[in-house]
């Protein structure tokens, strides 16, 4: 039996997230994929019928608000499992590939950051109700296999230390001090950590090589603020 919980999340928006983080890495995310997510997304029909264990998503008209709704965790356990792959062709049709999911998840929690910029604040924060989910958990789903390698572009942008984003990101969540109070100021504030020590923090070898690369802005006193290039091409292979 499908159990279902509620998030406000209003469907436009989402949807809205997910094409800019799509359509501006084409190159990496196939038809199948976006296939894929939207039938994990389908608003529900008039009579509430779906084929059985069709979605872990879809939307739903609760009290005007479109709405979001996702599966319990069993649900995503069938829609993975290997017994669904291999059932009747009508049944298999709805198996998910865990990579090419957690692709569009990743891909999708980057657009949402990258929309935040140093103009955000705590109040400002609830008109993107993805946000405190796509900062505390892109990173989970970009670690999974090969999907960073998919999105690296996406990456770049929020790692790029003459944007906003990653400050904005940094704010929300900081990977390196978990345990931190969330947005502890107003605005995001320059962080401690620069995008090169975040980058092999988070395992993500390539990026941090796209950074030694690169101009770099690490802030005094930062403990790589004081790192050569080679020793910055240490640090990342140690990592």
């Amino acid at each position: 039996m499908a159990r279902f919980f509620f998030c406000r999340v209003d469907a436009d928006d989402a949807a809205r997230a997910l094409t800019y983080g799509l359509q501006h890495e084409p190159s990496t995310t196939s038809p199948f994929l976006w296939t894929s997510f939207l039938l994990t997304a389908e608003p529900a029909c008039a009579t509430n019928q779906r084929p059985p264990m069709a979605s872990r998503t879809h939307i739903v008209d609760r009290g005007g608000h479109r709405v979001v709704q996702f599966s319990h965790f069993s649900v995503k356990e069938y829609l993975t499992s290997e017994r669904l792959a291999a059932a009747k062709e009508r049944l298999s049709y709805y198996h998910i590939l865990p990579e090419p999911a957690h692709t569009i998840l990743a891909h999708a929690s980057l657009s949402v950051l990258l929309h935040l910029d140093d103009e955000i604040n705590r109040d400002m924060i609830a008109r993107f109700p993805l946000a405190p989910y796509a900062a505390r958990h892109w990173v989970d789903h970009a670690q999974f296999r090969n999907v960073s390698s998919h999105i690296g572009e996406v990456m770049k942008r929020l790692f790029n230390p003459a944007k906003p984003h990653f400050a904005a990101w940094v704010w929300q969540y900081d990977i390196d001090r978990y345990w931190a109070e969330r947005m502890p100021t107003m605005h995001p504030t320059e962080p401690e950590a620069v995008p090169l020590y975040n980058a092999p923090l988070c395992g993500f070898v390539g990026l941090a090589e796209h950074l030694i690369a690169a101009p770099r802005h690490a802030k005094e006193g930062h403990p790589c603020s004081s790192l050569s290039t080679s020793q910055y091409s240490t640090v990342v292979y140690l990592y």
